[in-house]
């Protein structure tokens, strides 16, 4: 039985071969957190795939080759064979040869963020005057925060600061 929304495998008691599950769980974590695809609108499976690389597979044109009747799901390359994660409401993905966050809807995937290499100017609000969290992936500026101008973004339920700690050299 797995844990319900990301599907990571338990380890039971008196279980053989417990290094399995658990190895099973970290390649899970590894598609599933901070996803970053390659690409999103790639129908062939690549002919010289990478070990760990993502591909967040389109609906049409419907996947051929090794990814038939997988449309829709993220593709994950590990030791020479290709994973299938289906994605749930809320998931998002950096696509990278768009340079944009993708976030799925529970039907579609949507795009959530301009391209890094548009001009973006962040919508700013006070705490007073928050929006809706909605749609998940959200970006915006909360202006009078004890710690000045902050850029936070929606989980699609709360609004959560993001850490610019680990983004400096």
């Amino acid at each position: 039985m797995p844990t319900p929304r990301l599907l990571l495998p338990y380890i039971e008691t008196q279980q053989a071969q417990k290094e399995v599950t658990h190895a099973e769980g970290l390649n899970r974590l590894d598609a599933l957190v901070m996803t970053t695809v390659q690409a999103r609108m790639v129908s062939v499976p690549p002919a010289s795939p990478v070990d760990g690389q993502l591909y967040l597979l389109p609906v049409s044109p419907a996947p051929t080759g090794d990814w038939v009747n997988q449309a829709g799901k993220v593709a994950q390359r590990l030791g020479n064979v290709w994973r299938f994660h289906t994605p749930f409401a809320g998931w998002t993905v950096w696509v990278m040869d768009e340079q944009a966050a993708y976030t799925y809807t529970g039907t579609t995937w949507i795009q959530t963020t301009a391209k890094s290499t548009d001009p973006v100017a962040l919508p700013s609000y006070t705490l007073a005057t928050l929006p809706a969290a909605l749609p998940a992936g959200r970006l915006i500026f909360v202006t009078n925060t004890a710690a000045g101008a902050r850029v936070v973004y929606s989980d699609g339920t709360k609004w959560r600061l993001i850490s610019t700690d680990a983004l400096i050299n």
